[in-house]
């Protein structure tokens, strides 16, 4: 049989063994919930690639409609420029108007006009007063 000191020694070891793995097994809980807890599942993960396209999806849509609906500067300023000669013929063509409405009824004739209106109306007043005393 075996020495009492060594089934002492052995008992001793079974135990520290024993204490080791206790040990070492709540390590290894600790060590799977801590991935468990930072691993994301397969299904959120086809949710977030879903979630991703449609993202994508949505931007692209949205760049083609930028795309489609931006002028080039080119265009724009040729645009601009058809636009302001179209102004600049506006105003020559206003302005030769004025002048030919200057040409046919100038300052002048607008004072006479005004001079005889003056007589008219001196001329009816005398008949106004007299038509008012009888």
């Amino acid at each position: 049989m075996a020495d009492p000191r060594e089934h002492q020694y052995l008992k001793a070891q079974d135990i520290e063994t024993g204490r080791l793995i206790q040990s070492l097994t709540n390590e290894t809980s600790k060590a799977i919930q801590s991935v468990a807890a930072n691993t994301v599942s397969r299904q959120e993960m086809d949710w977030r690639a879903a979630r991703g396209a449609e993202d994508r999806t949505r931007r692209e849509t949205a760049i083609g409609d930028l795309r489609g609906n931006t002028v080039a500067r080119a265009e724009w300023m040729e645009r601009n420029r058809a636009s302001d000669q179209q102004a600049t013929e506006f105003t020559h063509r206003l302005d030769e108007l004025r002048q030919d409405f200057g040409a046919v009824y100038g300052t002048r004739d607008v004072i006479q006009d005004m001079k005889r209106e003056i007589e008219q109306l001196r001329r009816a007043r005398p008949a106004a007063v007299s038509s008012a005393g009888q």
